[in-house]
């Protein structure tokens, strides 16, 4: 059991260390007074298994919705709100059975982390001037060291440690691990001619693919960092069908002649995107 336990703690200050060592140039962004994250991203470490990082709905005390900053003079407002409901659980000093909301602050002269636990609050630097929790909502303000720094970006990480062997965390903005495009590709037509929905055979050079009565479109789509998030199909522009499920599939039963356009686009869970677009010829 102790063995379990060091590994998990050597994997979570890897994790904290991770977001630590983030320069401005990794994440610098248009951040105004608030960044946005995408709901059910939450990730699930297990150290013992081969679906490390997968994402779930599994805990929304933790699934960051956004973050929003004011400062004023020296005094900075921050406010964290989550999908669920802001946990008090654990010990600020204990990695294991804790559940920890962690806010980096990054100024043009100082780095703040602040650590949040169970109604106790660190501070790497400056001063805690006051911090509440209430429902989905976390609130700290806290104090510069000089009255001159400017915020360049603020940068979030949650994470719940109920077990020996994993953990749950989420990130924003979460490109920061993953600025890698998704692979896309057409499963579903290919260049041939198609009728009711089977392959009649190929088409050759520059001859369009044929498609008479209705048609399944296959995407296939991976992504080897963060995992997909959604394939949306588009005929002629138009969004017809986003899925959130493989297999990624459209079913196109409307009646048409002529020549359309079909695009696939997917995104991943960190909002990279890529597309294939594919010209054919529909028939019924």
């Amino acid at each position: 059991m102790m063995y379990k336990r060091i590994l998990l703690t050597l994997a979570i200050v890897a994790l904290l260390l991770n977001v630590s060592a983030l320069t401005t140039a990794d994440i610098l962004k248009t951040q105004d007074s608030a960044l946005t994250d995408r709901e059910n991203d939450v990730i699930k470490y297990d150290l013992f298994s081969e679906e490390d990082y997968r994402y779930n709905q599994a805990r929304p005390n933790i699934d960051i919705k956004k973050i929003e900053w004011e400062k004023n003079g020296k005094i900075v407002n921050l406010s964290l709100v989550v999908k669920g409901q802001i946990e008090n659980k654990g010990d600020i000093n204990e990695l294991f059975n804790a559940v920890s909301y962690c806010i980096n602050v990054e100024t043009n002269y100082n780095s703040y982390q602040i650590i949040y636990v169970n109604n106790e609050v660190n501070i790497s630097s400056g001063r805690i001037n006051s911090y509440s929790s209430e429902g989905s909502r976390l609130n700290i303000s806290f104090e510069l060291n000089n009255i001159n720094e400017d915020i360049l970006m603020v940068f979030v990480q949650t994470m719940d440690s109920p077990s020996d062997y994993y953990c749950y965390y989420d990130f924003a903005p979460n490109d920061v691990y993953d600025q890698s495009p998704p692979d896309v590709s057409f499963i579903k037509p290919e260049k041939g001619i198609y009728m009711f929905n089977k392959k009649l055979m190929k088409s050759f050079g520059r001859m369009k693919s044929i498609i008479i009565g209705k048609i399944t479109i296959i995407a296939q789509a991976t992504d080897d960092e963060s995992g997909i998030y959604k394939v949306d199909f588009y005929i002629d522009n138009e969004l017809v069908k986003s899925d959130y499920t493989p297999p990624y599939e459209y079913e196109w039963k409307e009646r048409s002649f002529g020549r359309h356009s079909i695009k696939i686009v997917a995104y991943d869970n960190a909002d990279n995107q890529a597309s294939r677009e594919l010209t054919v010829i529909k028939i019924l």
